[in-house]
C-alpha cells in the first residue's frame, strides 16, 4: 500500500467541484474576444468620468487626475460610513483607511459612475473637500 507524502495534502484541500479550470479559459476567451485595448479604453472612460465628477463636487482625490487604471480612491472623513451609504444603493466599494476605493471593470457603465456620484453628492459631509 502506498503512503501519501506531505505534498499530497495540498491536493486534498482543494474542493472537488472547483470551477476554476473551466471558468478561467472561458473568461480569458471572452475578454480576448472583446479586446484588451477596448476594455482598457472603457475603464479609462469610467475612471475619467468619476475623477471629473469628484472634481466638480470638490472631493479630494488620492488618485492622480491623469490615471486611466481601474482604481479610483477618494479621500473621506468617514470612509466606513460612505461605504455603507453606497451599499444602501447596492453599490459595492471598499475603504482603505481614509480612502473610498472604487474599482471598475468591463461590466461597469457610465450609469454606474453617475449612481456613485449621486450618492457622493448627497453625502458630501463624509468627504474631504479640496
Amino acid at each position: 500500500m502506498m503512503t501519501p507524502g506531505p505534498a499530497s495534502r495540498i491536493v486534498t484541500l482543494l474542493p472537488r467541484n472547483n470551477p476554476t479550470p473551466i471558468a478561467v479559459p472561458a473568461a480569458l476567451q471572452l475578454l480576448g474576444g472583446i479586446g484588451l485595448a477596448k476594455i482598457a479604453e472603457h475603464i479609462a472612460t469610467l475612471t475619467s468620468a468619476l475623477l471629473e465628477g469628484a472634481r466638480q463636487l470638490k472631493i479630494r482625490t488620492k488618485t492622480p487626475p491623469e490615471s486611466v487604471g481601474p482604481l479610483v480612491v477618494l479621500q473621506m472623513k468617514d470612509s466606513d460610513a460612505m461605504v455603507r451609504k453606497l451599499a444602501e444603493r447596492n453599490i459595492v466599494v471598499s475603504n482603505r483607511m481614509d480612502g473610498l476605493r472604487v474599482s471598475f471593470h468591463l461590466y461597469n457603465t457610465l450609469e454606474d459612475v453617475k449612481a456613485v456620484l449621486k450618492v457622493l453628492e448627497n453625502n458630501l459631509c463624509l468627504a474631504v473637500s479640496n
